[in-house]
């Protein structure tokens, strides 16, 4: 299921936008190589160590083609390989160093396999040549020069990777007149990453999923907020195009009644994500049954 999702978003990707700088790694600068199954994707990029001549960085790389890529072994034997980045390159202000990125990462021994996420890769990059080519400094100067010679933000490169969550595949677990265990399941239908967990690695700022309970399978003006939670998983940070996380969440249900007897799920109630679609976002379950 997850190989032919990922096939149907690649009409999608092929028909953005983007500039040559973002994507081609090999190709001439009015195009953009082929895609033929190979393609990665570098997020929640950050910089671990910055010196006059070279950068060390931890990223998350997500392999979004649909054939599984062998790095380090041959950089000529991926001559189509497309390499993406998201904003989190813009964000470490290391934009300028693509093609330097793009090279030690060939040069890496990885094997990764389609739809597959490596979460804290490291990588070191040369800078040397860059910075020389960007204003060389002064003889004698130490790692202070790459500060004062920072590149300048990059023209906006096209239109951006969104992703789409989908709350799916509510059921209800086990439940007696005070509590119920909830299991859901949560979809990136989306092109773009989804970030499950906020950067300042506390609750307030995760997705959060928040409970009612209706009359019906759906929310109106008489339901009313009974619960909820925030996505906790550090294993699962972030969900890639096509990827799927299910969970559970348990539930104080002592005030639904039979005229209640729904939960409606509203996922990302407080907009973390910035999503292609937000109508997709409930989910529903009874409960409770009539008389």
């Amino acid at each position: 299921m997850t190989r032919r999702i990922f096939l149907l978003f690649t009409s999608l990707l092929l028909s953005l936008s983007f500039s040559h700088d973002v994507l081609a790694i090999t190709a001439p600068k009015d195009s953009l190589p082929n895609y033929t199954g190979q393609r990665l994707h570098l997020t929640g990029i950050e910089v671990l160590k910055q010196e006059s001549e070279s950068v060390k960085i931890r990223y998350t790389l997500i392999n979004t083609g649909r054939t599984d890529l062998q790095l380090g072994e041959d950089q000529g034997q991926h001559p189509q390989l497309q390499i993406l980045f998201d904003q989190s390159l813009k964000q470490a202000q290391m934009h300028a160093y693509e093609h330097r990125i793009r090279e030690a990462l060939l040069e890496q021994n990885v094997q990764i396999a389609a739809g597959h996420v490596h979460q804290d890769q490291e990588i070191r990059f040369s800078i040397a040549e860059v910075f020389a080519a960007r204003g060389p400094a002064d003889e004698g100067a130490d790692a202070t020069a790459l500060k004062e010679h920072q590149p300048s933000p990059p023209e906006p490169a096209g239109e951006e990777l969104c992703a789409d969550l989908s709350i799916e595949d509510v059921t209800l677990v086990k439940a007696n007149k005070r509590m119920a265990t909830i299991r859901y399941t949560l979809r990136n239908n989306g092109a773009g990453m989804a970030h499950l967990t906020g950067p300042d690695k506390k609750e307030f700022d995760n997705v959060a999923v928040r409970v009612s309970m209706s009359h019906a399978d759906r929310l109106t003006r008489s339901s009313m907020i009974i619960g909820g939670g925030y996505i906790k998983d550090k294993s699962r940070p972030q969900l890639a195009p096509g990827q799927t996380y299910t969970t559970e969440l348990k539930l104080d249900i002592s005030k639904m009644t039979k005229f209640t007897p729904y939960l409606v799920l509203e996922l990302d109630a407080y907009d973390m994500v910035e999503e292609c679609d937000e109508t997709n976002n409930r989910g529903a379950v009874k409960v409770r049954e009539r008389d």
